[in-house]
């Protein structure tokens, strides 16, 4: 097929409907699905620990695919969007590509991900999000409840915290190592900041 023919994988309005009713997909299939890509369509195997892609046409996409692909499957963990043996929460991811990425996403995508964010404040019961005065109270409280745990617990490290909470919630979510050293940095500054 040549590039006048149109690109072969790209996503209908119908595709979409199934795509979008899915609650957690490959991080493959998430990077198809921002390149506006039939995520079907794409061959894949998964050998030597590493995906490996054969699509029929890319029709100049692979490139833009497979960063997309690496910068999500990086940051899946510490954005709290991951699942397990590579699959992501959709509405996570979805939030999170609008959010954090720039990325200009297939308009379905960007509505999907538009509907799960107001989905969350509603769950949460707030009619807004978290001021940034109540973010930096929470870094604050967190920060201290680290150095308490440090000063008093056996747990005579950040690193040792770390490691417990990580093995002890992890059924959770948002407890990996790189999530907690970030929120961990985070708190430490403020309320180191603030004494």
């Amino acid at each position: 097929m040549s590039s006048s023919d149109g690109f072969l994988m790209a996503l209908s309005d119908s595709d979409w409907d199934f795509w979008l009713l899915r609650p957690k997909i490959y991080s493959f299939e998430a990077a198809a699905l921002v390149c506006n890509m039939d995520p079907e369509m794409l061959g894949t195997e998964y050998s030597g620990r590493e995906w490996h892609f054969h699509p029929f046409d890319w029709d100049g996409k692979e490139k833009e695919f497979r960063q997309k692909f690496t910068l999500i499957d990086e940051n899946s963990e510490g954005e709290g969007f991951n699942l397990h043996f590579d699959k992501v929460d959709l509405r996570g991811f979805a939030v999170w590509a609008k959010l954090k990425t720039g990325w200009k996403l297939p308009k379905r995508l960007e509505e999907f991900a538009d509907k799960a964010m107001n989905q969350r404040v509603s769950e949460v019961g707030e009619d807004k999000a978290k001021s940034a005065r109540e973010s930096s109270n929470e870094l604050k409280l967190i920060g201290a409840l680290l150095e308490t745990l440090i000063d008093k617990s056996g747990l005579d490290s950040q690193a040792k915290v770390i490691a417990f909470l990580e093995a002890e919630f992890k059924e959770l979510g948002g407890f990996s190592k790189s999530h907690l050293e970030k929120k961990f940095a985070e708190a430490n500054d403020l309320f180191q900041g603030s004494k």
